[in-house]
């Protein structure tokens, strides 16, 4: 057995505060919404090699002043946060920073027993995966390395194959290969391993070109405009309403080819639908003691609210929209579309769900497809909200209790065309644009989708950085899936992207694309039904833990060169 290597110099913690902050500056920077404008940039490697060079070298506290200097640079990404409820982003931005804080720590052990090379891509997925694999809200997924690779054409399409991190992994490795040239410690097989797994890549987005996409439905995407505070609490919710009708009869009134469907954004109808569970429940008067937060809408009373929805949905969607008299909004064989809040009976209880809607060129309800991923927060409190004091104090503060149900299954929704034509769709609902099992899970299950559709609220994010890292993040999923994706949302980034990640179009007013107004018409390519499913969505469960597995084989294996020597940096 080879002998163990001698420790590497220690760093002090006040260099290793302002090294990391530096990494972590150059990450924020380069991503998206930073310097180089809404598009991330793959330079942003350099940002993981200043960071590593500092992490993986022990030191007096690095674990606290690298969770420090973590959860700051998390506050400063997920920002957005404190729009929706404000102390949630101290919390996220702690668990976030603690994650990359466990960076340093898988880097120091791996560093010891291999090139820089092979160190840092490890440990860098091996933190990526642990924000996946510990469930919300300890755990966290948002933006990874590889979404930075998002414009470069010839690498990106590995996505198809091994995702957003296995292109986290290819930008981590030429992270590393750097320090071992500038410790110049790089050999034969540093430089491999950290130029090979992006001629892997390369190789891979080749072979796996899409074939050529085929016409699909013609989408028409209607963004009010509309502010968060008007929408929550809104002097007349119906005024909401009107203003997309009048959105919508002016695009359609611009002539053209008709849409097959009309998409508004998230929870945007201005009334609650109602479930079949909770109908049938009022039906049957076995309703009994229930009660309805946020709502203030007594139990008794709850029947005859319930028959007012029910009501408001008849007349206002599948008669004005869609119904069949001379003064029906949508053309002919068209269908709607819509973000909605759905009231439902849940073990006893009235429970709200955030859903994305579609209703039939007939005016019938066709699907209901449940939110997955509830904000921490903002819709969700874990529990929390049981206690009557924190309930008081959150609906005085935001004005709603955030004790949404999750949905168990990405709902999938059929869209009809002409000619007997018809397309699957992905339902989704803003925060689940984040995460990419609603998107893979139900084809690796073998669901034909031709589409996925994504209904979200960004009104509460004005014109941050979020609207550029949710659009980042819906592009990935539209190359890794090999699907093409629609953006319905209120206030902006409102776009369409095809099954490559091209986008083919954005609302926009004047060249602004966030808090206006406006809509879009476009026929959205379809891949041919004999298309595949790509093979990341069949193995992406598997690849955070064989990445874990391999950071613990490579971290307790024999001893290899490349790592710190007697003379680091000296």
């Amino acid at each position: 057995m080879s002998p163990a290597k001698p420790s590497p110099p220690e760093l002090a913690i006040l260099p290793r505060i302002v090294i990391a902050a530096l990494g972590w500056a150059i990450l924020l920077a380069l991503g998206p919404g930073g310097m180089h404008g809404p598009n991330p940039h793959p330079s942003a490697l350099l940002g993981v090699a200043v960071l590593a060079y500092a992490a993986g070298r022990p030191g007096p506290r690095s674990f606290l002043a690298e969770w420090m200097v973590a959860a700051l640079a998390s506050a400063m990404l997920l920002d957005w946060i404190r729009y929706v409820f404000g102390p949630a982003l101290i919390f996220c931005a702690l668990i976030y920073g603690f994650h990359g804080a466990l960076f340093g720590v898988i880097l120091k052990r791996l560093v010891l027993k291999s090139s820089w090379a092979v160190a840092v891509p490890i440990a860098w997925c091996a933190m990526e995966s642990i924000r996946f694999l510990v469930p919300v809200p300890l755990g966290m997924r948002w933006l990874q390395l590889g979404h930075h690779a998002i414009d470069q054409a010839a690498l990106v399409g590995a996505a198809r194959v091994i995702g957003p991190t296995g292109l986290s992994y290819v930008l981590a490795a030429l992270a590393g290969v750097s320090i071992d040239s500038a410790l110049r410690r790089a050999t034969v097989r540093s430089i491999f391993a950290g130029l090979g797994p992006l001629a892997l890549a390369c190789l891979l987005a080749s072979q796996t070109a899409l074939p050529a996409s085929v016409p699909g439905p013609r989408v028409l995407l209607v963004q009010p405009g509309i502010s968060q505070a008007r929408k929550q609490r809104p002097l007349d919710p119906l005024a909401l309403h009107q203003q997309q009708v009048e959105l919508t009869r002016g695009a359609l009134a611009e002539g053209g080819p008709p849409p097959d469907v009309v998409c508004w954004g998230e929870t945007m109808l201005g009334f609650p639908l109602v479930g079949d569970s909770l109908a049938e429940a009022v039906r049957m008067g076995a309703l009994g003691e229930v009660s309805l937060p946020g709502i203030s809408i007594p139990p008794e009373r709850l029947p005859q609210a319930v028959a007012s929805w029910r009501g408001l949905e008849s007349r206002l969607v599948s008669e004005r929209l869609l119904g069949s008299g001379p003064e029906r909004l949508l053309p002919p064989g068209c269908g709607f579309v819509c973000g909605a809040e759905v009231l439902v009976l849940f073990e006893g209880e009235v429970r709200r769900i955030n859903a994305v809607c579609s209703w039939t060129p007939t005016g019938k309800r066709m699907s209901i497809c449940p939110k997955l991923e509830l904000v921490p927060g903002g819709e969700t409190l874990y529990g929390l909200e049981e206690s009557e004091s924190v309930r008081d104090v959150v609906l005085e503060v935001a004005g709603y209790l955030p004790n949404l149900l999750a949905g168990d299954e990405t709902g999938v929704f059929e869209l009809s065309g002409p000619d007997e034509r018809a397309w699957r769709a992905t339902g989704t609902v803003c925060y689940d644009n984040s995460f990419m099992h609603p998107y893979t899970d139900p084809m690796a299950k073998g669901e034909d989708v031709d589409l996925h559709l994504v209904c979200s609220n960004e009104a509460w994010y004005l014109d941050s950085w979020e609207m550029d890292q949710m659009v980042c993040m819906s592009r990935m999923i539209a190359i890794a899936t090999a699907r093409p994706l629609v953006r319905a949302t209120n206030s902006g980034v409102s776009c369409i992207f095809d099954a490559s990640g091209r986008e083919l179009g954005r609302i926009r007013e004047n060249g602004v694309d966030r808090q206006v107004a406006g809509t879009l018409t476009l026929e959205v390519p379809v891949q041919p039904k004999t298309a595949s499913v790509t093979l990341f969505c069949r193995i992406r469960a598997y690849i955070p833990w064989s990445v874990l597995l391999l950071a613990v084989l490579l971290s307790v294996g024999s001893r290899g060169s490349g790592g710190y020597q007697s003379d680091f940096g000296e």
